[in-house]
């Protein structure tokens, strides 16, 4: 979900979901100043080969400065293959992330964050 309009969604769920093949984009971008998802929900999925060519994170807020997800709750979920997990630039509010019995394996960007 690449989203290239200014969105104010209250609550974005994904829930049983498999991705399969190489990615260059990522899972869920934010592009636009002002973008805001409240709750980002990340429940029983496998994100393979999401962001890598590209170097993107997973989930990622990448507007010039007030793109931002509220609150990300992760559970039961496999990440494997990416660059980086969470990326949300320019944000200076206190936000929350839950992150419950999830698997991460094959992180290529070796100097990197995992969240940043």
């Amino acid at each position: 979900m690449n989203v290239s309009e200014v969105v104010n969604i209250t609550s974005m769920n994904f829930t049983n979901c498999t991705t399969q093949g190489n990615f260059t984009n990522s899972f869920v971008r934010l592009k636009k100043a002002g973008d805001v998802v409240t709750n980002l929900n990340i429940t029983n999925c496998i994100i393979d080969s999401v962001g890598v060519t590209s170097k993107y994170a997973v989930i990622y807020a990448n507007a010039s400065s007030t793109a931002v997800f509220t609150n990300i709750n992760v559970q039961n979920s496999t990440f494997y293959y990416i660059y980086d997990f969470i990326t949300q630039t320019g944000v200076t509010t206190a936000n929350s992330l839950n992150v419950t019995n999830c698997t991460f394996n094959n992180f290529i960007n070796q100097s990197g964050y995992f969240v940043k």
